[in-house]
């Protein structure tokens, strides 16, 4: 399981009546008694980055991040796929026992879904080339195995969208791997999907004038079938920009602020923690001690909100209120 700050872990009860069986870095998993087959997924108000769990929390990030995969399973990505999604909102009471039923706040985090086999692999679709692409182009001009045009610079549009799956660690860094790798294990079909998927976002953010950078995707091989799971589209697992602002920023080759995790990643590179290693011990320990200012804490709650609203058309109220039935 994820190392978790000792405070954050104070702060996290228990839900009585479910079994904890996975804890994550964001996300705890539960049994359902008499539903074997289905899990309950509880999102946090934790943040990571660079495989570290920080110790602080962004206030109503979980309820934002539930919202969105409600919002993109049930209004965007729809039947493009198999999902492992079943129930968010006040309907997750129908599976839950008596004691929890009713909890509005859980009713805002948690999601009901389906009991499959742990992804191995973690599917990442490029629409720009920045972040670890940008570190693997400027070595060979490739990334994962995909040879991009000369004379890209960081933030550069690509001219197609490329798949560059990585490793799932469970703890330390994620490493790349070729597409070809996984269609050798998996047939083509992950790789189309998870294209299919991410225009589908890419589509609908750019019609509300944000431009998705790069997109994380995590699909379950479960009897024989790709199954899309966990987090789809959101700030944590997806990078996004303003698309005018993004164009302004590129006549000088820059970047603008993206709307996302980012600006706390930005803060762990300034005080150090992306130089730590997250599979030693005495790093943990530094990171999980580090004070992170209110004012981070805030101006990422903001971020959040706004990307919400930016996609949904709605405040996180409202949504919350309106189509997940949650009073």
């Amino acid at each position: 399981m994820a190392k978790i700050p000792a405070r954050i872990l104070g702060l996290e009860k228990p839900l009585p009546g479910l079994e904890l069986i996975g804890r994550g870095k964001v996300r705890n998993s539960y049994k359902i008694p008499g539903h074997d087959d289905k899990m309950l997924v509880d999102v946090t108000n934790n943040i990571s980055i660079f495989d570290f769990v920080l110790n602080a929390q962004v206030e109503g990030k979980g309820g934002i991040l539930t919202a969105i995969n409600h919002f993109l399973v049930t209004q965007v990505i729809k039947d493009a796929c198999e999902s492992d999604f079943i129930a968010a909102g006040a309907a997750i009471d129908e599976y839950l026992p008596a004691e929890l039923r009713g909890n509005s706040e859980l009713q805002r985090r948690a999601t009901v879904v389906k009991r499959v086999n742990p992804p191995d692999v973690e599917d990442i679709v490029r629409f720009i080339l920045t972040g670890t692409g940008w570190e693997s182009y400027q070595k060979d001009g490739t990334v994962c195995g995909h040879t991009l045009p000369a004379g890209l610079t960081d933030g550069s549009m690509l001219p197609y969208p490329i798949y560059t799956p990585s490793t799932k660690a469970e703890i330390g860094h994620d490493v790349h791997l070729t597409a070809d790798s996984i269609a050798e294990r998996y047939g083509t079909e992950r790789e189309q999907l998870a294209l299919k998927i991410a225009r589908a976002i890419h589509k609908h953010a750019m019609k509300r004038g944000i431009l998705m950078g790069d997109t994380k995707f995590e699909f379950s091989f479960t009897n024989g079938r790709l199954c899309l799971v966990d987090e789809r589209g959101t700030p944590d697992s997806s990078r996004y920009f303003d698309f005018e602002a993004y164009l302004e920023a590129r006549k000088e080759g820059k970047l603008p602020p993206s709307l996302d995790k980012q600006f706390v990643r930005n803060y762990g590179i300034e005080i150090g923690i992306k130089k730590r290693n997250p599979k030693v011990n005495e790093d943990v320990a530094w990171v999980h001690e580090q004070v992170i200012p209110n004012e981070i804490l805030d101006k990422t709650s903001e971020i959040y909100r706004n990307i919400f609203w930016r996609l949904t058309g709605h405040s996180i109220s409202d949504y919350q209120k309106n189509q997940m039935g949650i009073a």
